[in-house]
């Protein structure tokens, strides 16, 4: 290997590993290719280890200390390799990233929000309760935005109980109120298909969401997305009441990069009214805090000139620290926190949650485990504002930064917006999710339980999920708009198959799918030495589930499509669901197109005013 000369302050300087592609070369080598320098090298495992160890900013020394705690007595020098490491480029230097970002161009940072929208479906008391409570935090704060209410009631019958109930709290409401209905939503598919440019059939399915469905939420929201193209906007569930809280372990003063998909903790109790009043209250402006990062560049928020709190970069992934390195990467959706309802379809997730605080009030008593189960009351939030590379989490109070291509929602069906961050994930590079160390009170109507079924049940977002799992990305500098339009034309691939073949086809999906879910749940039983015992009793009770379910002739049909189905239908359908949502996926940036071009002519059908 030929040495790389810098000059480095290998004293007083501290380090981490550069962000690291393994490629193994047999048992003897590995090929490590660093993407920051586009440099590729041959390394001993040993030599590749040493790196992965030093994923965190520490001194030389310190990280040669560390690892030679974790080593028997030898004579290795680590200290020298370490620096070697460092001299040819394979670790980063924190006064050379310090120097990278000072040199990175200036911008101005995004727009405020201007839109809070609210997804409603014929809850007119819970609306109004959640319009008035977000005006009185407004008013409080002094914030004036434009509020959207789309309703995906199905008829205009119901739709009336709900437009007048935003008609009484128009004049209340400090800025305009704007209410989208069937009617509305059918006007703004005419005014898209209106130069015959872009097929009806797609919008219908993608804005009003197909016939004989429900529900049609990620519809409803597809709907917001069309109406505030080029905005920043908070959207928040109908059955949320603001009223911002924050658990008592909270830091608002640290910015944390991460890797995790979820970085959210549990807190879980036994009612509503517990749950409640282990929160503090917080007098946090809800808008200014989603601003803090939601449209920033990542660096941005590194850098003491711009940061607004100490960023922590000891956790960052690699891909994190090469959006930060390179300028590009940016925060394009944030989240807050819940209190009240999990609002999760089923309560299996908390028996493979790994956060370590979560597992230890999980695991602290078989009776505290029993009941957190049973009970859906829980606080779900982080202990310290996050960024990081999140996949996993629930659509009830999120912004959006909707000035970029984002994908479409999944029109019908629960856990659309599992759906939607996986497309995040998969689609659009250098992006990354806020996480807000503060809540908001998730309080929906009436009681609601988990789905026990869960470890043996298929559901149509499973299905989705599955083909765009085996989508092949086109190659690395492709637009949002590419992959869209390539991932769209995979998903009518798959579907327009022969329903024998498409059925195979979705059988070893979900079997591979069941079968890394068994040998993660094998993995932890042998981490945590099978302890505490009843939850290595109910962990083997869902792996035996599992195995039992997945050979039976109905395992791939989903159990959320409708019931009126004749036996044969229901995995046609599926199928038929799949093929329009490529279709969706392949239209949608010419959609966005055309609404954006509307909105800026001024069209009120498609600004929705």
């Amino acid at each position: 290997m030929n040495s790389k000369q810098t000059t480095l302050d290998m004293e007083g300087d501290t380090f981490r590993s550069m962000p690291m592609a393994r490629f193994p070369l047999g048992s003897s080598a590995e090929l490590a290719y660093f993407p920051l320098q586009k440099v590729a090298r041959i390394l001993t495992p040993s030599e590749v280890g040493l790196l992965g160890a030093c994923s965190r900013f520490a001194s030389l020394a310190g990280h040669s200390e560390q690892i030679l705690s974790q080593l028997p007595a030898g004579d290795v020098d680590i200290l020298q390799i370490l620096r070697t490491f460092a001299e040819w480029g394979m670790m980063m230097s924190r006064a050379e990233l310090s120097d990278r970002l000072d040199a990175l161009p200036r911008a101005d940072g995004p727009p405020p929000i201007s839109c809070l929208a609210i997804p409603t479906s014929n809850r007119p008391q819970e609306l109004l309760r959640a319009i008035d409570s977000y005006a009185a935090h407004f008013s409080r704060t002094g914030r004036s935005l434009r509020c959207l209410v789309a309703d995906d009631a199905p008829s205009l019958q119901a739709n009336r109980l709900v437009k007048e109930a935003v008609k009484e709290r128009r004049k209340a409401w400090d800025g305009e109120m704007v209410y989208t209905g069937l009617e509305e939503k059918r006007q703004l598919v005419n005014v898209l298909a209106q130069n015959g440019s872009l097929p009806r059939d797609v919008l219908e399915f993608g804005i009003l969401g197909p016939s004989g469905y429900s529900p049609t939420i990620g519809a409803n929201r597809n709907t917001i997305f069309l109406q505030t193209a080029g905005e920043v906007i908070l959207s928040v569930d109908d059955d949320t009441v603001c009223q911002p809280c924050a658990t008592p372990e909270c830091d608002a003063g640290t910015l944390r990069l991460g890797s995790e998909t979820d970085p959210h903790e549990f807190w879980f109790f036994p009612n509503r009214e517990s749950a409640l009043a282990f929160m503090h209250p917080t007098d946090v402006d809800i808008l200014a805090a989603h601003e803090e990062l939601l449209g920033r560049h990542v660096w941005t928020l590194v850098e003491p000139p711009t940061a607004q709190r100490t960023a922590d970069l000891n956790t960052a992934c690699g891909h994190l620290m090469q959006s930060i390195w390179t300028g590009n990467g940016r925060v394009l959706v944030t989240l807050n926190g819940s209190v009240g309802d999990s609002a999760m379809h089923s309560g299996r997730i908390l028996l493979i949650y790994q956060e370590p605080h979560t597992r230890q009030r999980l695991m602290s008593s078989e009776e505290d485990y029993r009941l957190v189960l049973r009970s859906r009351e829980v606080v779900r939030q982080v202990r310290t504002a996050t960024v990081c590379d999140g996949s996993s989490v629930h659509g009830m109070c999120v912004g959006f930064d909707n000035r970029d291509l984002l994908p479409p929602f999944f029109p019908v069906c629960r856990n659309e917006d599992g759906i939607f961050f996986n497309m995040i994930a998969r689609c659009l590079d250098g992006s990354h999710l806020g996480y807000l160390p503060w809540s908001l009170v998730h309080d929906p109507p009436q009681g609601r339980s988990y789905f026990e079924g869960a470890a043996a049940a298929v559901r149509i977002s499973d299905f989705v999920i599955c083909c765009i799992s085996t989508w092949p990305r086109p190659i690395p500098g492709a637009s949002t708009a590419d992959h869209l339009r390539s991932l769209g034309r995979h998903l009518i691939e798959v579907a327009s198959a022969e329903p024998r073949e498409f059925a195979e086809f979705i059988r070893m999906s979900l079997w591979q799918q069941a079968s890394r879910r068994i040998a993660h749940e094998e993995a932890l039983l042998r981490q945590y030495a099978e302890q505490p015992a009843f939850w290595a009793t109910d962990l083997r009770r869902d792996i035996q589930t599992i195995q039992l379910a997945v050979a039976k002739p109905d395992y791939a049909i989903p159990i959320d499509l409708p019931e009126e189905m004749r036996p044969e239908e229901p995995l046609r359908g599926a199928q038929d669901l799949v093929r329009r949502y490529g279709e969706l996926v392949q239209w949608w940036p010419a959609i966005v197109e055309r609404a954006a071009a509307l909105s800026s002519a001024g069209s009120a059908h498609v600004q929705a005013r």
